[in-house]
């Protein structure tokens, strides 16, 4: 791989700010596939990485301050003429060729089993790499029974990606929004918060498992609350 990167950062203590351009060339990238439970590594022949990326906070007051980031990624095989694919065999092909129904008695399938064949990926998508990313958020801190309160809330969003470099699994985009209200006693010894993620309860997939066994997936979680408590030794 060959990276580059340049940037530049601001603090004045009331607002920080730093963003970045990158770019990333990378020869015989390693990708794994999955066939019959076994994991397979595949060489991507060349792929690129290029985009810009920020963040920034800012402090209104001693009690209210937001932040927030972004990210745009152009990230592409430019070469990956063999990329896994994943597809039903054909009952009615040549035993021992790529779309083979290998029979049960020889540890197949059968009709209808999922096979690994190879397409040519060059120009995809990068496999989880999202166009677009980003984040904003605000905290409020007050005084109150003698100790101090915050309340905050972050609200994170990516645009669609692939879970697979062939581009067979789509995860379309989705935006999560956390809050969380928190209390820490005089001594600042104790905590206590309540505290909730995915709170519109969105739902999507944080992995896609492709293997020729099956094709599965797995939920994020749902709207999630609940209630910390934290003391410092």
């Amino acid at each position: 791989i060959n990276a580059f990167e340049t940037g530049v950062k601001f603090d004045n203590r009331t607002v920080s700010f730093e963003a970045a351009g990158f770019y990333y060339d990378y020869k015989n990238l390693q990708v794994s596939s999955y066939q019959a439970g076994a994991a397979q590594i595949t060489n991507a022949a060349s792929s690129e990485i290029y985009g810009l990326e920020a963040q920034f906070r800012y402090r209104m007051s001693s009690a209210f301050t937001i932040n927030g980031g972004g990210a745009w990624t152009h990230a592409r095989y430019k070469s990956f003429p063999n990329a896994p694919f994943y597809t039903w065999c054909d009952p009615a092909a040549a035993a021992g060729s790529a779309m083979w129904c290998v029979p049960v008695a020889l540890g197949g399938s059968g009709p209808g089993g999922i096979i690994q064949t190879s397409t040519d990926a060059s120009g995809y998508k990068m496999q989880r790499s999202p166009e677009f990313s980003g984040n904003l958020g605000a905290s409020y801190g007050f005084d109150i029974a003698r100790g101090r309160a915050t309340l905050s809330g972050n609200l994170y969003y990516t645009s669609s990606f692939f879970a697979d470099p062939e581009q067979q699994f789509k995860q379309n985009g989705y935006a999560l929004l956390s809050l969380r209200a928190q209390w820490v006693d005089p001594s600042e010894r104790f905590t206590v918060a309540v505290y909730g993620d995915n709170v519109t309860n969105k739902r999507y997939e944080s992995q896609v498992l492709f293997t020729t066994l099956g094709i599965g997936n797995v939920w994020a979680p749902p709207a999630t609350y609940g209630v910390s408590l934290g003391v410092k030794f």
